[in-house]
């Protein structure tokens, strides 16, 4: 019996953690800057219920600025434009590094 109990209590704690994504006025700030298929998306992933998903749109959307995502999403993204070195190189040096590429060749 308590297992159920158990179960629904997670739900409910991850519910309440998603409610209270949605309700910051960064969500708000990026639901405002997003475009329909990026709105449809995340409505899809709240209804699965998806709180990590929900906090990767939110730290990976398009209008945040490079020095606002993590260091983890900013080496994913030098490695996948080709920055050399990527993973040695400070926070900083990953922003100039990725700005660079962006500029001289056009990639996002």
């Amino acid at each position: 019996m308590e297992d159920w109990k158990s179960k629904l209590h997670r739900r409910v704690l991850n519910l309440r953690n998603i409610e209270g994504l949605i309700n910051t006025d960064l969500f708000n700030s990026l639901w405002e800057n997003s475009g329909k298929r990026q709105r449809e998306e995340v409505v899809e992933i709240i209804e699965k219920e998806d709180k990590d998903r929900l906090l990767f749109w939110m730290r990976n959307h398009p209008s945040i600025e490079l020095s606002e995502k993590p260091l983890s999403t900013l080496r994913r993204t030098a490695a996948r434009i080709g920055v050399t070195n990527y993973s040695r190189l400070s926070k900083g040096g990953l922003i100039r590094e990725i700005s660079r590429k962006e500029k001289e060749y056009g990639v996002k």
